[in-house]
């Protein structure tokens, strides 16, 4: 059985789905796999993130394994805010698709046992998600910066720790 990717637009933002698929399967391979991919809006999100993880913030993505199905196929899911991949897009000034792509990678990895819950193992994720980027978008690619990889543990646990709502417009 191939990689199978569906997406659930809740959110009615644009998005590109093959590229979705793209960036999906270029971090998790081929395989039995399922993989469900739902974009919702921030408000949503925080309440997810709240419920199911007991944070009270609107976050980037959300990664589950829900093990095997029936078929002996993984059962994975990404739920993504691409409200948020446009608000950080604009800070750093890169393209919002790209980062929604990440957002992708990113939760894939997280898929295939990555973690970034150190600086160290972090930093490690971020270059070979960077590297997954740069294929992906070939010599259009805009990095979201170097500095990010550092500290990319430390801004999680600030962003925890000073989250504010998104507004619904963004």
């Amino acid at each position: 059985m191939p990689l199978v990717i569906e997406i659930a637009n809740k959110c009615r933002a644009r998005a590109d789905a093959a590229l979705i698929k793209r960036a999906a399967a270029a971090a998790l391979g081929s395989g039995d796999i399922e993989l469900s991919i739902a974009l919702i809006g921030p408000g949503a999100m925080r309440a997810f993130n709240k419920r199911v993880l007991g944070h009270d913030y609107t976050t980037d993505v959300i990664s589950f394994d829900h093990g095997e199905g029936p078929r002996g196929e993984r059962l994975l899911e990404l739920v993504i805010c691409p409200s948020y991949a446009r608000m950080q897009a604009a800070a750093l000034k890169i393209p919002a698709t790209q980062e929604l792509a990440r957002y992708v990678v990113h939760g894939c990895l997280h898929l295939s046992g990555y973690d970034d819950t150190s600086e160290a193992k972090a930093a490690s994720m971020w270059l070979l998600q960077e590297k997954m980027m740069r294929k992906l978008f070939g010599r259009v690619y805009q990095s979201a910066g170097g500095s990010r990889a550092a500290g990319a543990a430390s801004s999680r646990a600030a962003r925890r720790r000073n989250s504010r709502p998104l507004s619904p417009n963004s």
